[in-house]
């Protein structure tokens, strides 16, 4: 499995890819933040899985990536990991453009549990 997380203090690299391994599940993980890179990366590689912690960033800024992403041309699985209280204030064009979400501070056993769901198929 291909994964492009958007780490930040909370998930990042090390700790998704003890996830990883700690439940027998392959991935190949490429980490970045939400930038121009980020769009880069998508564009250069076919990602199965996108992890996107939200919280560190304003609404306009998630929306922005997630539609860069679609221009793009991505059909990554988007798990975005984000607030209760900040889900309903990020507003419906935000939860049109991802297919799942996880209240954080993530649950590794809910994240694990979501990213099983993602592997199914059941996505864009």
């Amino acid at each position: 499995m291909n994964v492009l997380l958007i780490h930040n203090n909370d998930l990042t690299f090390d700790v998704v890819e003890r996830l990883f391994a700690e439940n027998g599940m392959e991935a190949s993980i490429v980490s970045v933040k939400i930038c121009d890179l980020a769009i880069e990366t998508a564009k250069c590689a076919p990602f199965d899985i996108l992890i996107c912690p939200m919280d560190e960033y304003p609404q306009d800024v998630a929306v922005d990536f997630l539609r860069r992403l679609d221009e793009a041309g991505s059909s990554a699985y988007r798990l975005a990991v984000v607030r209760k209280d900040m889900l309903k204030a990020m507003g419906s064009d935000f939860l049109n453009l991802i297919d799942d979400f996880l209240s954080s501070p993530a649950d590794t056993e809910e994240l694990v549990f979501r990213i099983a769901k993602a592997t199914r198929g059941t996505h864009r």
